[in-house]
């Protein structure tokens, strides 16, 4: 008896741990009105917390890492391994819009970030953290290819850099203590239709013309939250905390 009660409780401390790490992955987190997908490498009620007034905090975990906790086909989140099939070490706490966005139309985005950590850390490898991008919604078609535009942040630098569709742009603006708001202006396009504006606390910082996307005629989603890749986290860098408001996507 003692044995089969023990090999119970060893079988269902391993389905409670899987559950926790799959858990990770929320597909209809609701925030101010919309449903989102969360994904965390951590846990995602500590890490992903709603503030009301249309305000939602975002921490980044660097001192632990959930396997698998990430998910949605990122099943290697938390592998300091750098490789064909893994791009690195990954910490995220992140929302995915459930609506995918038109392509070829012109599109308005705009967030609001303000950085509450304690520490500014030791600054990240490459160009920091992810607070924004935009994805072609899933599909064979993406299946392989990176999203097509990012605003990318370093906590410790204060710089923004910035992507379209795998061009480096680099650092474009640096951010101010408190709120800093952005706006991008675009249509997504893989002909030389598509543009792109930036706005960073009613400043244009870049102005872009010409192909924005690969083909993605199904749609474009948009990531918020803070996402450090490819095993930028230096060795010993503090947790960072942000909180975004102003979030909202529509045409123009």
């Amino acid at each position: 008896m003692k044995i089969k009660l023990f090999l119970l409780g060893t079988i269902i401390a391993g389905v409670l741990l899987n559950c926790s790490a799959y858990a990770q992955v929320q597909k209809n987190f609701y925030w101010e009105g919309a449903y989102f997908k969360a994904q965390s490498t951590w846990n995602i009620n500590e890490t992903i917390v709603p503030l009301g007034m249309g305000q939602i905090q975002f921490n980044l975990i660097n001192s632990g890492c959930i396997w698998v906790g990430g998910g949605g086909g990122h099943m290697d989140d938390c592998d300091p391994a750098a490789d064909s099939t893994s791009p690195g070490e990954v910490f995220r706490s992140q929302l995915i819009s459930n609506i995918a966005y038109p392509f070829n139309k012109p599109m308005r985005y705009t967030f609001s970030f303000k950085d509450i950590s304690e520490d500014d850390g030791l600054g990240y490898g490459g160009p920091g953290i992810t607070m924004f991008e935009l994805y072609p919604a899933w599909s064979q078609a993406r299946a392989g290819k990176p999203p097509v535009f990012h605003i990318w942040y370093n906590p410790l630098t204060k710089g923004i850099e910035t992507d379209i569709n795998k061009n480096w742009k680099g650092r474009i603006s640096t951010t101010i203590d408190g709120w800093n708001e952005f706006v991008v202006e675009t249509i997504q396009s893989e002909k030389s239709n598509g543009y792109m504006k930036i706005y960073h606390n009613d400043l244009l910082i870049y102005d872009y013309k010409g192909t924005t996307s690969y083909r993605a005629m199904q749609g474009t989603n948009y990531w918020i939250g803070a996402y450090a890749c490819c095993s930028f986290t230096p060795s010993g860098e503090p947790d960072h905390n942000f909180i975004f408001k102003n979030v909202t996507a529509g045409e123009i």
